[in-house]
């Protein structure tokens, strides 16, 4: 089960009577709208999340207390929760009076999270959005809590189910305070280069990525950034060669786990070599020879081969590989190296067709 924490402060000081007062006031409103957030969600709202709190019992001492808990709220400066879902007033004290926090992860998260491990994205969308909803505003004072995380993951499942547009109107209200995940702060700054794409302004977007040379990502990120460049130079009407070498990028990056990235990515570098004539002219030559001869842009048909596999066997989803690409398959390694060597090339042929 996954937790969050947060680390040790300094050591508490007496609050005047004033400070006590305005402090409860705060937290209290604070409550107020988090209970109104949570009754709204749902007729039955749900106990707040479980946690553990080590509360500062003798600061002088180092003496600590570690406590289990319904976590209602933690701010930079207050923490209230209750011992009991029932009881009807909340316990409250400054930060300064709690050693640590350990939130653990709430049940509605981690069902989102299993949609979305299951790229069940359009659900996982809809489950991270109504978690955004309940915890959004809760725990600004911890670290990656589970509302600001629920909060990124739907822009996530926005990313992947290509909704740019509505990518955009949800950044919009997403408040990511507390974040501090450096993997979530990058893909946050590559919403920019998506958005580039979304308003089609590829000149821009072909600037935005290569800045992105040199720097270190994870797979997952250098297939967007490959991709994005590649839909650019595809807009801009660049050169074949180049649009491929971006797409084929976005394939490899991440060994094509990215699958919604690579899926497409995979269709257009197909549509593209579809259109080479002098692929074409190859193919013809190879097939006119039977299998004997191979010119200059039979690569390119093999190129597309291997990509019609990959789609077969990763990238298909379950639909098939459209039918105009399908005859490709006749160019695999395999059956090119059974033809060229006089072994029952015709055969093949006729079975990839």
């Amino acid at each position: 089960m996954n937790i969050h924490s947060h680390l040790p402060v300094s050591k508490p000081s007496i609050p005047t009577d004033f400070e006590f007062v305005l402090m409860k006031t705060k937290v209290l409103i604070l409550l107020m709208l988090l209970v109104a957030t949570f009754s709204h969600a749902q007729p039955n709202p749900p106990e707040f999340p479980r946690a553990v709190i080590v509360i500062i019992e003798d600061p002088e001492n180092n003496r600590l207390k570690a406590e289990e808990v319904y976590l209602m709220a933690v701010t930079q400066t207050q923490v209230a929760y209750k011992f009991n879902a029932a009881d009807a007033e909340p316990e409250v004290k400054k930060r300064t009076e709690i050693d640590s926090i350990f939130l653990y992860d709430p049940k509605d998260y981690l069902e989102a999270l299993d949609l979305f491990e299951a790229r069940k994205y359009a659900e996982a969308k809809d489950a991270f959005a109504a978690v955004y909803k309940r915890y959004g505003r809760a725990y600004p004072g911890i670290p990656n809590n589970p509302g600001v995380m629920a909060g990124f993951y739907e822009l996530e499942c926005l990313r992947k189910l290509m909704d740019l547009e509505g990518l955009r109107v949800a950044l919009q209200s997403y408040k990511k305070d507390g974040l501090t995940n450096k993997v979530a702060l990058q893909q946050l700054e590559l919403y920019v280069l998506w958005d580039a794409i979304r308003a089609n302004l590829n000149q821009e977007a072909i600037k935005i990525a290569e800045n992105y040379k040199g720097k270190r990502l994870p797979g997952h990120q250098r297939a967007q950034v490959a991709y994005c460049h590649g839909r650019a130079l595809e807009g801009l009407n660049r050169p074949p060669h180049e649009i491929l070498l971006a797409y084929q990028t976005a394939l490899t990056a991440d060994a094509g786990n990215s699958e919604i990235i690579a899926r497409d990515a995979a269709l257009r570098s197909l549509a593209i070599l579809d259109k080479d004539q002098e692929m074409k002219d190859a193919i013809r030559t190879f097939d006119e020879s039977d299998g004997q001869e191979m010119i200059r842009g039979f690569t390119k048909a093999m190129e597309a081969a291997g990509l019609c596999q990959m789609f077969q066997i990763q990238l298909g989803a379950g639909e098939p590989l459209p039918a105009k690409y399908r005859y490709f398959l006749k160019y695999t390694p395999d059956i090119v190296q059974k033809a060229a060597e006089g072994g029952g090339g015709e055969e093949e042929k006729k079975d990839g067709e």
